[in-house]
C-alpha cells in the first residue's frame, strides 16, 4: 500500500502516508453509514463519524503508514456490512462481511476478533439466530478465509515466521 502511494506521489512523506489517509476517509464513511443504520438516525451516524475521528487512533492513522489504517477501514466496513445484514435481512450482505473480514485479516491478525464478535452476535441475539440456519454467514466465512489463505500459504512456506513473531510476544 505504501508502494502504491509512492508510485503515484513520489518518495515523499505524503506519498508514504496518502493511502493511510484514504483508508481513514473510507473508515469515516463506513462508521458514519453504520452509525446511521444501527442508531436508525442520520444525525447519530454523523455524530458517530465525528466521535470516531476525535479518537486518538483515528487521528494518528491519518499520519502514519501502519497496518492499522487498512485494519480500521476494513473493520468499519465489516461493521457497516453487518448493519446492512441486520437492516435488510438479505443474506447476500454476508459476502460483504466476509470480504471485509478477509481484508482485515490481511492487515492484522487481531481482525480474527471481528469474526468472533459476529459469531457472538448470531449466537446471543435472538433475532440474529436465524442466520445459523442460513448458508450466507458460512459463505461469508469461506470468502474471508479465501482472501486470507494466501497469507497462510506464505507462512506455511516460510516456517510460520509471522505467527511465531506475533504469538511469541503474547
Amino acid at each position: 500500500l505504501i508502494r502504491a502511494g509512492v508510485i503515484v506521489f513520489g518518495d515523499t512523506s505524503f506519498g508514504v502516508r496518502v493511502v493511510a489517509l484514504l483508508f481513514s476517509i473510507a473508515a469515516s464513511w463506513f462508521v458514519w453509514r453504520a452509525g446511521g443504520l444501527i442508531l436508525k438516525d442520520e444525525r447519530g451516524g454523523a455524530l458517530s463519524c465525528l466521535l470516531f475521528n476525535l479518537t486518538l487512533m483515528a487521528a494518528v492513522e491519518t499520519m502514519a503508514a501502519t497496518p492499522d489504517a487498512p485494519l480500521i477501514a476494513c473493520s468499519a466496513a465489516f461493521l457497516w456490512a453487518l448493519a446492512k445484514v441486520d437492516e435488510t435481512q438479505d443474506g447476500r450482505w454476508w459476502l460483504a462481511v466476509g470480504a471485509a473480514g478477509g481484508l482485515a485479516l490481511l492487515s492484522k491478525y487481531t481482525a480474527f476478533f471481528l469474526g468472533a464478535g459476529a459469531l457472538a452476535w448470531i449466537v446471543f441475539v435472538p433475532s440474529a439466530r436465524r442466520w445459523l440456519l442460513s448458508p450466507w454467514p458460512y459463505l461469508g466465512a469461506v470468502l474471508a478465509f479465501s482472501i486470507f489463505a494466501p497469507n497462510l500459504w506464505w507462512n506455511e512456506t516460510h516456517h510460520w515466521m509471522t505467527f511465531a513473531f506475533q504469538f511469541g510476544r503474547v
